[in-house]
């Protein structure tokens, strides 16, 4: 198992020096957590909230949008006009949402191939891009009288007993 694991670590990178390779992954996610420890650490003193009190996934995202700590600064907005961003909130997440989209050029993005870049930037999994993509078209056609709107297509018919 454990050369399994040494392996899918070092498979891309066609190097012999298995160590090395590894070492440099670790240096990258140690930076990655140290930088999110600060953003959480800032987020804190804004909010003068307690750090173990806010709730977030095991990444460290953080409220509805699921933005990571060092995020917040750049996207996070005030929707409410409260004076503060929570991302807990429906209105500040989707100001939030919106400041993201817009400072990675969505309205720019024409066609499925770089609307789908963009959320690539959010979220590097091409099945998460593939599936919002195709949900906001839903949506649009739905707002548009083109369709159902997602979660309310057509009910099933059949019943079980």
């Amino acid at each position: 198992m454990r050369t399994l694991v040494l392996d899918s670590l070092t498979r891309k990178t066609g190097s012999s020096n298995r160590d090395e390779v590894i070492l440099q992954k670790l240096e990258r996610r140690i930076a990655r957590g140290y930088r999110e420890l600060k953003g959480t650490h800032r987020l804190r003193r804004q909010s003068q909230s307690d750090p173990l009190a806010v709730r977030g996934s095991s990444e460290g995202a953080i409220g509805i949008p699921q933005f990571l700590p060092s995020n917040i600064d750049r996207y996070g907005r005030d929707g409410d006009g409260d004076g503060a961003v929570d991302l807990f909130k429906h209105e500040d997440a989707i100001a939030s949402i919106a400041c993201f989209l817009e400072m990675n050029q969505w309205r720019q993005a024409h066609g499925a191939r770089d609307k789908k870049r963009v959320l690539l930037n959010y979220n590097r999994s091409s099945y998460y891009a593939n599936t919002v993509y195709d949900l906001a078209g839903r949506l649009k056609d739905a707002k548009n009288g083109n369709g159902s709107p997602p979660g309310r297509a057509e009910t099933c018919s059949t019943q079980t007993n």
